[in-house]
């Protein structure tokens, strides 16, 4: 049973990097000799990315064609099934059936981010939809720019409120058959109440980062104003600040003067919870520092 559900990941993700590749190359050939390619969208977003310099993703599901990847999704497994009805492999295309249920009841909680481009320098529809009615901007970006910045050197995945066993059984489950990564990172602690329980499993996403050819970066978890939570917390942090690994210090930059231990208040969110954009945007620069 074990071989044949392999059977079927391995079979899915050799038929997903076929299809992206299709896609690359369509996109060249459609873009012929300027590479460039298009985003359209308004002032507002427009001054955001020449303000912050960055591009922003959103989830897939919040877009204006929310079943984009369910299509493609569905469309993938069309295409496995379609050869297993050829092989008459009946016991692997019941396999492949519970397999897309599962996927579509569970694992499409956690979908893509993504941001849109397009080939088109001058779309009236594009305009109309994305560039507040026309009076917005299209900017034209190299692709082989976008390239560089979406090449799957680093991964990170996760939903809100997720723990330390959560992310192991995504990689256990799903995580390898579609990603292909040089650095993983490993940011988990923050709900979870038990260090035990959290460092065996932070173990074992190591391990089988280290098994599929990834580097882990882990993270140090910051203060939450719970005092029994919060030495839970600092087990975790110390554990990670010695196991030898790169990691992103939130401890370090969410506390007063730095001192691991006071929670900054200056630091979080109103809701108490969540980091600032300047914590963001140092712990952006201390992932740039490990991977380059």
């Amino acid at each position: 049973m074990d071989r044949t559900l392999a059977d079927i990941h391995k079979e899915l993700s050799q038929r997903r990097q076929a299809r992206m590749q299709r896609l690359k190359d369509v996109c060249r050939t459609v873009t012929g000799k300027d590479n460039i390619l298009y985003h359209y969208t308004d002032y507002l977003a427009f001054h955001g990315i020449l303000k912050d310099r960055e591009l922003r993703v959103n989830n897939v599901r919040n877009m204006n064609d929310a079943a984009e990847m369910q299509l493609f999704m569905n469309g993938i497994f069309r295409a496995v099934e379609q050869r297993l009805e050829e092989e008459q492999a009946d016991e692997k295309l019941g396999k492949l059936r519970d397999l897309a249920k599962e996927l579509n009841k569970k694992y499409f909680d956690y979908a893509a981010y993504a941001a849109c481009f397009s080939t088109y320098r001058d779309d009236a529809s594009q305009w109309e939809r994305y560039a507040n009615r026309g009076k917005g901007v299209c900017l034209g970006i190299d692709r082989s720019v976008l390239e560089r910045m979406t090449g799957d050197k680093i991964a990170l995945s996760g939903k809100g409120g997720a723990t330390s066993g959560d992310g192991l059984k995504w990689l256990e489950d799903y995580y390898f058959d579609t990603h292909s990564v040089e650095y993983l990172v490993i940011a988990f602690g923050m709900n979870d109440r038990d260090y035990d329980t959290w460092l065996s499993n932070m173990k074992q996403m190591i391990t089988l980062a280290k098994k599929n050819g990834a580097t882990p970066i882990l993270m140090t978890i910051p203060p939450r104003g719970h005092a029994q939570l919060d030495q839970v917390h600092k087990r975790m942090s110390q554990w990670v600040r010695s196991s030898g690994y790169a990691y992103l210090d939130y401890e370090y930059l969410m506390t007063v003067g730095h001192d691991r231990c006071t929670k900054n208040p200056s630091m979080y969110l109103s809701d108490g919870l969540h980091p600032v954009a300047a914590v963001h945007k140092s712990i952006a620069q201390q992932l740039y520092n490990i991977v380059y």
